[in-house]
């Protein structure tokens, strides 16, 4: 029978031309163009003689421009243009004398025209004969004694962009050929809805890891070596806040051009007067690319020259300052056919799959003529649960973690003398170093600055010989590391400054994580090969499908739980190895880990997904050579960095220097620092191998099952049940494999049970110990624990056995980790012996400040469990009353003259009052009501003897802001912060936020978990104050910077003399809470003499 020219199923046919209709209205990126603000003129004049150029409109003269004979000139106008025609007004021109004029562009009411030769000839002239035959225009002067003129028509309209036009004809075009294909191959119905379905699949994987590729601007010069600058633009006027240096040994060279987003393009070469150039660029992305030859581009009048002419096939530069200016209609509107060009090559794919696989249908029916010969059957599409199961997991339960939005630039750097480095963005300045010299030290700067400005380093060294070396530039952005080549371009002014200048646009090849996706698709496209190969039954298709789906649900569990573990090895002892991390490149102390004094190896648990950037610091003398191995480990997946062959370029020191075979230290902070752009590529690519083993145990145990069941005829329950079975705990000890050694748990807060050492154990307690050790390193255990204690909390509303939180009445949680419940119990009262000591430190620091002035105050918050004692519950009760900070208080006020400032009474009154909960129910502190409320307290205090301080904040002062996801440090402690989140209220005062600022003062003697901060309100006369402090401290910050000129904050319970002598405050507050009130007895710096803290001032 004679198959149907058309079928009514073909009109499915037209899902994938609207699909691709649909990612073509998507805006593929491209920038505004952006209208200019003001009027705009200009145009590029080459005259015989030299003459003069007015510009008029009316009666008003907009400006004056002499041309000099023999090259081109730029004559540019910024300004307000009326609406009215423009007169270009030759002088001094004689009877025929020539002049040539190209790219004539004006800008009006926001509307750019470009008028190129043919469009000139067409414009109004006046003692002008004009003509443009194979070049620009060119005038002649003719008769008459008035000056020659040319008048340009002010634009009342923008100029249409074609772009979308042409690739809406190109879809039209191939959805035509696609469908005449249809009716002239006349697919089967179940070939053409298999087609469709793979080329709607492929648009959909497509569009999802492509990236499109990024623009290049290639400059080749056979005549020269290609060196200068380029400026890149929105509008056709240029900036140096947009500038970006080139230069190569070759005769050509590639840096980035975002010309989507910078459509006008100036580009200046460098060379003394006389030099030849013959510069060709070449705009890419991908595989789509145009070509801009100058040479072609004069003839027909499209671009615009200063200081340049051209002879005998090369350009010569004729004086200071030749460029070649593109940013006419012709070249705005090839970049935007090369954006969208570029911007279309999914929806193109995808409909280049559908037709290849039209085509291939002739040859399908002549392989499979028979019904029972098609490799592929309905019962195939169970596969599809395998990918399901993978996109599930890792896209809709786990979505990726909200980046950093800030911005870190930082660098390794050396100068050979003490020189200052600054940061500008643009003309902008916004951070400033010192270079000691001799050295690379680490330099990085993190805030906020406009990304569409170029980055430059500016240089100032009073030796105007001095040179900066670079190691590795970088910028963090949105979660990204950005790597700077090192530029080869630099210029100095004669005093001395040297500027580096840096492109600040993002132009990166597609990233690692879209790779890796387009590797996760190429591997189910080949196992899903490999089920067509073995035709499998139904059944035993079926049964491989589901349990594997089952199984990479189950493996992803442990899965996601693999342990990293970061070895850090050295040739020799060294003082010490301290490893910081963090989730960005702005280290702190609150995140940093350390070994054993004089120890050559050193290894610690490390979460990669959470904090990727490693900076290793090593312990060892000036003029020490250090050689030294650093390794992360996730089992059998390992990478390594040899710190004694680093390259140049890609790596991060701070006084050391990279010699053949080590390291040299040059200070006394020696570094390295895992975060160049490449170091971020490794340990990258190292974790998403490490994030997807559990899916390649997932498919590797489909491939075993379909192997083993695909030739059975029939299988029972019974063999399912076993295969499953032994899949499961084989693949748990393959993960064995991908899991490096737990050290720390966690969850549990506690650190692993040791491996146990046969040779030096009783068997007894060999098995004991043997099934400890192999209990903590159960891969997934963790997670296992985490969703135990969600399921326990979620029916029961508390944890019966965990030892560091409490659960109370009506879900109060209360943090009895740490001394926190013997605090509370206080089975051993404090003794006398121990009172008299604590007064005594006490009082020697109160002295000591008061011979310096300082006034010396004392305040102790209490624990939740304190306040609200009514919701402890019955399980937890005191042993001996009072409670040890009331022994404390109570020998200080008969032994003592302290000023301790008491916050009990009016805590305890604002509770009864009921306007806001004054701690946290499931956090350790108290809440910023509760701090207002002791801050309050603390300010009328002092007020009574520092009247300056002033009144404490009105609470009508205080705008409250509310945070509805907010993580309390007591569901974090219990491994509930990934389930359960609580509302916090936050401060806020407009008026003090506008009259503060943050510095963090550097103290290399101090020790503490938190940089210091101190806070400068420049609206307060009021004292300053320096505050020692816990956590409880930290939430009193924000109301102290009301009352006091500076406010300075020490997370510390050591008290430190040289700090005070260099902030020089007139106040000193000791914040403790009550289970910290054992630190006072800690041994903490002496105290200097006041002999020698004079000289300290001094």
């Amino acid at each position: 029978m004679k198959r149907p020219v058309f079928k009514p199923l073909y009109l499915l046919f037209l899902l994938l031309p609207a699909v691709c209709l649909l990612l073509l209205m998507i805006p593929a990126g491209r920038g505004k163009e952006g209208a200019m603000k003001t009027g705009y003129f200009s145009v590029s004049i080459s005259s015989e003689h030299n003459t003069r150029l007015d510009l008029l409109q009316g009666k008003d003269t907009l400006l004056t421009g002499n041309i000099m004979a023999g090259a081109w000139r730029e004559i540019e106008y910024s300004g307000n243009l009326k609406n009215e025609c423009l007169q270009m007004v030759f002088s001094d021109l004689r009877e025929g004398d020539s002049i040539r004029i190209s790219a004539v562009q004006v800008s009006f009411n926001g509307h750019l025209k470009s008028y190129h030769a043919e469009a000139l000839q067409k414009c109004r002239s006046s003692r002008l004969k004009t003509h443009c035959s194979g070049g620009p225009l060119s005038a002649v002067r003719c008769g008459g004694s008035e000056a020659a003129s040319l008048f340009i028509d002010v634009p009342h309209e923008a100029e249409k962009d074609t772009s979308a036009q042409l690739l809406y004809y190109i879809l039209i075009f191939s959805s035509l050929l696609a469908f005449a294909l249809i009716l002239l191959i006349r697919p089967g119905a179940g070939y053409f809805i298999g087609s469709l379905l793979l080329a709607l699949t492929a648009l959909a994987i497509l569009n999802a890891v492509h990236e499109a590729a990024p623009g290049k601007l290639e400059i080749m010069d056979p005549q020269a070596t290609p060196r200068g600058e380029i400026f890149f633009s929105r509008v056709p006027v240029f900036s140096p806040d947009h500038q970006l240096p080139y230069g190569d040994s070759a005769s050509h060279v590639i840096v980035p051009y975002n010309f989507s987003l910078y459509p006008s393009l100036r580009v200046d070469p460098a060379g003394d007067s006389g030099t030849r150039i013959s510069p060709v660029f070449q705009i890419r992305s991908g595989i789509f690319r145009f070509t801009s030859d100058p040479q072609t581009e004069l003839k027909e009048g499209m671009i615009t020259l200063n200081d340049l002419v051209y002879r005998n096939g090369n350009w010569i530069i004729m004086g200071p300052d030749p460029y070649f200016k593109m940013s006419g209609s012709r070249f705005r509107e090839q970049t935007a056919h090369l954006a969208a060009w570029s911007g279309s090559v999914v929806w193109m794919a995808g409909m280049g799959l559908f037709m290849a696989v039209l085509l291939l249908y002739p040859l399908f029916r002549k392989l499979f003529r028979k019904k029972e010969d098609l490799p592929f059957r309905a019962v195939h599409l169970l596969y599809l649960l395998l990918p399901l199961a993978y996109y599930f997991i890792d896209y809709v339960s786990e979505p990726s973690a909200k980046q950093d939005s800030g911005r870190v630039f930082y660098f390794s750097g050396r100068t050979e003398k003490p020189a200052d480095i600054c940061l500008y963005s643009g003309s902008d300045s916004i951070c400033r170093w010192h270079s000691a010299g001799q050295a690379y030290q680490y330099f990085s700067h993190k805030g906020e600055w406009d990304t569409d400005k170029t980055l430059r380093l500016k240089v100032i060294s009073s030796d105007p010989a001095d040179s900066l070396k670079l190691l590795s530039v970088n910028l963090y952005h949105e979660g990204r590391v950005h790597g700077f080549g090192i530029p080869a371009h630099v210029t100095r002014t004669p005093a001395g400054e040297q500027h580096l200048i840096f492109a600040a646009q993002e132009q990166e090849e597609p990233g690692k994580e879209r790779c890796f996706e387009l590797c996760m698709v190429l591997l189910f496209i080949l196992c899903f090969a490999a089920l067509l190969l073995l035709r499998p039954s139904p059944a035993a298709l079926a049964g491989s499908c589901i349990s594997a789906a089952i199984m990479i649900f189950v493996l992803s569990w442990p899965g996601k739980d693999l342990q990293d573990q970061l070895r850090v090895t050295t040739a020799e002892p060294v003082g010490g190895i301290q490893v910081y991390y963090h989730d960005n490149p702005g280290f702190t102390d609150t995140k940093v880990i350390g070994s054993v004094p004089d120890t050559t190896f050193f290894k610690t648990n490390m979460d990669l997904e959470s904090n990727c950037f490693l900076r290793i610091d090593i312990n060892s003398k000036a003029g020490d050579t250090i050689r030294a191995e650093a390794e992360i480990r996730t089992g059998c997946i390992r990478t390594a960095w040899d710190f004694s062959e680093v390259a140049g370029g890609n790596v991060i020191l701070n006084e050391l220097e990279a010699v053949p075979g080590g390291l040299i230290v040059k200070g006394i902070d020696p570094f390295v620092v895992l975060c160049t752009a490449e170091d971020m590529q490794r340990i990258g690519v190292h974790g998403l191998l490490k994030k997807h083993v559990y899916i390649g145990l997932g498919l590797l145990i489909f491939l075993i099952l379909l192997l083993i069941t695909s030739k059975r005829k029939s299988t029972d329950a019974r063999l399912w049940l076993g295969l499953n079975f032994a899949a499961l705990s084989a693949s748990f000890l393959v993960l064995h494999l991908f899991s490096s050694e737990g050290l720390v748990l966690s969850a549990e807060m506690r650190f692993t049970n040791p491996r146990p050492n046969a040779g030096m154990t009783e068997p007894d307690t060999l098995i004991r110990q043997t099934e400890a050790y192999i209990n903590d390193q159960v891969p997934g255990r963790s997670r296992m624990i985490m969703m135990n204690n969600l399921l326990e909390y979620s029916v029961f509303r508390e944890l019966v056995n965990n030892p560091s939180v409490h659960f109370g009445k009506d879900g109060w949680m209360f943090y009895v980790g740490e001394l926190c419940r013997e605090n509370y119990e206080n089975r051993y009262p404090l003794k006398e012996e121990e009172l008299r000591k604590m007064k005594e430190v006490l009082e020697a620091r109160r002295d000591w400040l008061q011979e310096r002035g300082i006034r010396f105050y004392l305040v102790f918050p209490e624990m939740s469990y304190v306040i609200y004692e009514d919701k402890v519950g019955p399980r937890m009760w005191r042993y001996n009353l009072p409670s040890k900070l009331d022994q404390l208080l109570a020998y200080l006020e008969k032994e003592s003259d302290l000023e301790v400032i008491g916050i009990h009474d009016p805590l305890m009154e604002a509770k009864d009052d009921g306007i806001m909960d004054l701690y946290y129910k499931h956090n350790s502190h108290w809440t910023h009501y509760g701090g207002y409320i002791a801050y309050r307290e603390m300010i009328r205090h002092i007020q009574r003897d520092v009247p300056q301080t002033g009144p404490p904040m009105p609470p009508g002062e205080i705008e409250w802001v509310d945070f509805a996801v907010y993580k309390p440090d007591l569901f974090i402690v219990t491994a509930l912060d990934q389930f359960y989140t609580t509302r916090e209220f936050q401060p806020t005062n407009a008026g003090l936020k506008a009259h503060a600022r943050t510095t963090y003062p550097q103290y290399p003697e101090l020790s503490s978990r938190e940089p210091i901060y101190t806070f400068h309100n420049s609206a307060s006369d009021g004292p300053k104050v320096l505050l020692y402090g816990d956590s409880y401290g930290g939430f009193l910050l924000f109301y102290l910077t009301w009352n006091f000129s500076q406010t300075t904050y020490i997370y510390t319970p050591r008290f430190y003399p040289g700090v005070i002598l260099q902030e020089k405050p007139d106040i000193v507050i000791q914040e403790m809470a009550d289970y910290m009130i054992y630190k006072i007895l800690e041994e903490n710096p002496p105290l200097p003499a006041m002999p020698d803290s004079a000289g300290v001032n001094e």
